[in-house]
């Protein structure tokens, strides 16, 4: 239980990835708790209920036992692949951050790493690390996937996640240096090596690497060029290179706005929407300032609009689309993205499970003619939850929150 922070912010995702329950209660005066006093902690709900009567905690007694029950059930839809009730596969990856993480991730269900986090390598250090560290840290990663695809994040350094080495200083890091500026900035520093060691990693498997942060057409153009030049440039080494499937993140309105330019250039074969920092661009709302928390919805139905835009304009351009941010991961968004076209989402690994549950009983062309359009209607985020809770009520899918 925190009184700072936010549902999205890093503490939160690395909480919900370990099943720790992470609650923000910013209301909440720790300093005048009582020592040993009693409390509920919901991180379902994100509630803390203290001193809890005989009445309120029989409720959560029973909400536990139904909890602990649909987990059994979980564990048990964790395996095999995921199909809906009308035939359509559905891909459901992990989103890891480190080679211990990807070392676990067959062991929940996933079908590969939607989204490998590499700043663990750049964080608290003094120099960047060297291309045969990086190197090292990806080709383990590789072989631990065993076939299964691997999609690597190039450094999503800034925001909130400074260097010590870089001396970041800014008065709003967050629409600052990150992302895609900053890799363009430090290109020989950070952008350069970790190209040469992406190319260079064997040649198994499947390597898809993703530029983080993008914000203009002219940023996608020069990442891919310099990407292009790596290669070349190592192949006139006389070093051996393997195939890499390269693609961006879409993160900010401008880059889901302007997809159809960058897709029509033909120099990306894939997008993945990272919906916790679209939803924070979007709804101008810092995902981790509690002070505005009650703003910040991935199920705003803002946000939704550009993921179906996103998704339309890319299956038209035959470019593969995935979801990578907390709502991928949610249950009462699962039927809504998959009316939307979308076939590939990347959760923390203990949702696996959960995400595949809901696949299994649901019908992705009712999901396209029912669901998405009252959603895309809808006139808040709480519309949308209960028009996506009713659809899912109607299949049978038990839903706790």
């Amino acid at each position: 239980v925190t009184t700072g922070g936010g549902v999205t912010s890093h503490t939160a995702i690395v909480a919900r990835a370990r099943s720790v329950p992470y609650v923000i209660a910013p209301d909440l005066e720790l300093s005048e708790v009582r020592e040993g006093a009693t409390a509920i902690v919901d991180g379902l709900r994100g509630w803390v209920v203290l001193e809890p009567d005989e009445d309120t905690a029989m409720r959560y007694r029973e909400l536990e036992a139904r909890y602990r029950s649909l987990v059994r059930v979980f564990e048990v839809e964790k395996l095999g692949r995921a199909v809906t009730t009308d035939g359509v596969e559905v891909s459901v990856l992990c989103n890891v951050g480190g080679v211990e993480e990807v070392r676990a991730a067959p062991s929940y269900g996933c079908e590969g790493v939607g989204l490998f986090r590499v700043e663990f390598l750049y964080l608290a250090r003094s120099t960047p690390p060297s291309e045969e560290e990086i190197k090292s840290v990806l080709a383990k990663s590789l072989e631990l996937m065993e076939g299964r695809p691997l999609i690597i994040r190039a450094p999503d350094i800034g925001g909130d996640k400074d260097v010590r080495f870089l001396r970041l200083e800014e008065p709003n890091p967050f629409l600052g240096l990150r992302g895609a500026r900053l890799l363009l900035k430090y290109r020989d520093e950070l952008l350069v090596p970790f190209l040469r060691a992406v190319y260079t990693l064997p040649r198994q498997g499947v390597v898809k690497l993703m530029f983080p942060m993008i914000s203009a057409v002219e940023e996608v153009e020069e990442l891919t060029r310099i990407a292009r030049s790596v290669e070349e440039e190592l192949r006139s080494e006389g070093v051996e290179t393997r195939g890499v499937e390269l693609g961006i993140m879409v993160e900010t309105p401008s880059a889901a706005l302007m997809l159809r330019q960058i897709a029509s250039m033909k120099l990306i074969s894939f997008v993945s929407i990272g919906t916790n920092d679209l939803t924070q661009y979007t709804l101008a709302v810092d995902r981790g300032n509690p002070s505005v928390g009650y703003l910040y919805s991935d199920m705003h139905p803002a946000v939704l609009r550009l993921v179906k835009e996103v998704a339309d304009i890319a299956r038209s351009y035959g470019i593969e689309v995935d979801v990578c941010g907390e709502l991928a991961g949610r249950e009462l968004a699962v039927p809504i993205l998959l009316g939307m076209g979308i076939r590939n989402l990347s959760v923390t690994p203990p949702n696996v499970g959960r995400v595949k549950y809901v696949v299994r009983r649901v019908s992705a062309s009712e999901a396209r003619e029912e669901l998405v359009p009252r959603v895309l209607e809808a006139r808040s985020a709480r519309e949308v939850e209960e028009h996506a809770r009713g659809f899912l009520k109607k299949v049978g899918v038990e839903i706790l929150t």
